[in-house]
């Protein structure tokens, strides 16, 4: 079966829009860490003499994190609205893309309601009467449960991280730790007398104010306060986009059932992909029977639909499959992908050349499908949500 190579194109795009969502969180934390150890070098030493000095530093610290924390998850919940409602949208036009014309106007979309994305990042997954008013996947696809083609606060509170927590919580977990993080380093520096400069050098790396580094370069210009935390908030956020977006493309597939049959999993094919979605790129599964991305922190697969008619072998073909190197066939799947590879990305993406060594002597008796199954991860690029609407909106998916 082919694929619409918009997937694959969009794919792309929602990473550099996790990019961009991503660096403008980093830098508004990073400026308040290297506000802070530029005041921490103006105090001058680390003595008793300037405790009290160093104590409304550390108070301030935190408080700006904690500021820094609710300011994100407000930030996040814009730009997921949106990216909900534009998700709909390319989903909804690449399904009409694709089925007989007479079925066009029966396409349904999904209401995204405005409470939907703030519960996302905002609800509390312990919440018992959440859980129990939330419908199971199962009464959705059966059709028992009312307001089946809804997104909304209730759906929302039920999407939780890999680790089962919101980003929000994400967010105030990591100005916590980076708070503390910041205290126990000065209070150390006082019972050591480790030299203030050197210190600060070694917290904030080559960063400083306003810095204008792209996210990988921001990254490895950090020090110990920032280039841990910017790397988790990269994951918190590239994690919450392939949630977001995965959970309207399931949400739109249910509520056109009559004209989807299945989905397959897909994953990038690259060298970061990790193996539970390598071994899971290319199958087919019925909804609430299969697994649904993100499988982990920093997931990046998706689920593409299989109509009812492409599900009986009547289909149109639709393109390729973007991948590194460049197109290859659309049914291509990652095992059939890493086959073809050279023996040095073999071993990039397998771990390891013996890795690499023991899955090409395997694909001498076996499929590449049955041979990576024995192995059961940077594009610094950004795009805003206003440049994928103009892409992917609705006037240029219908």
């Amino acid at each position: 079966m082919s694929e619409p190579e918009a997937f694959y194109r969009q794919a792309i795009d929602l990473n550099r829009y996790s990019n961009y969502v991503a660096l403008n969180i980093m830098r508004a934390y990073n400026d308040i860490v290297i506000d802070a150890l530029q005041k921490l070098d103006d105090v001058g030493s680390l003595n008793p003499r300037e405790a009290a000095r160093l104590n409304a530093l550390l108070a301030q610290v935190r408080e700006s994190l904690q500021t820094w924390a609710d300011d994100s998850s407000v930030y996040a919940v814009q730009e997921f609205n949106g990216l909900a409602r534009l998700q709909a949208d390319f989903i909804s036009g690449q399904i009409k893309d694709v089925v007989k014309p007479n079925l066009v106007n029966t396409i349904r979309t999904v209401e995204i309601t405005p409470d939907f994305a703030r519960s996302v990042v905002l609800a509390d997954p312990t919440d018992i009467s959440a859980a129990v008013l939330q419908p199971s996947l199962e009464q959705q696809i059966s059709g028992q449960f009312p307001g089946l083609i809804s997104l909304d606060a209730k759906k929302g509170s039920a999407m939780v991280l890999p680790n089962g927590k919101t980003l929000g919580k994400g967010f105030r977990q990591l100005s916590e730790s980076s708070a503390d993080k910041f205290r126990v380093t000065v209070q150390n520096g006082m019972l050591t007398g480790e030299n203030m400069r050197d210190m600060v050098k070694r917290l904030r790396g080559k960063l400083r104010l306003a810095d204008k580094a792209n996210i990988s370069q921001t990254i490895a210009k950090g020090g110990e306060l920032t280039t841990l935390a910017d790397s988790q908030i990269r994951a918190l956020i590239r994690t919450s986009v392939t949630q977001m977006t995965n959970t309207v493309n399931q949400q739109m597939y249910i509520a056109n059932q009559d004209v989807i049959d299945s989905y397959r999993y897909r994953a990038v094919l690259d060298l970061r992909t990790t193996p539970i979605c390598q071994s899971l790129d290319g199958k087919v599964f019925k909804f609430g029977k299969g697994p649904q991305p993100p499988q982990h922190f920093g997931c990046r697969s998706t689920i593409v639909f299989i109509t009812k008619t492409e599900a009986e072998g009547d289909f149109q073909e639709r393109g390729k499959r973007a991948a590194l190197g460049g197109l290859v066939p659309a049914d291509m799947t990652y095992p059939q992908w890493i086959a073809q590879q050279s023996a040095a990305d073999q071993a990039k993406a397998l771990g390891g050349e013996r890795k690499a060594s023991l899955f090409r002597s395997l694909l001498k008796k076996e499929s590449p499908q049955a041979a990576l199954a024995k192995f059961v991860t940077k594009d610094g690029s950004e795009v805003s949500l206003k440049e994928l609407q103009s892409k992917y909106g609705a006037s240029e998916t219908r």
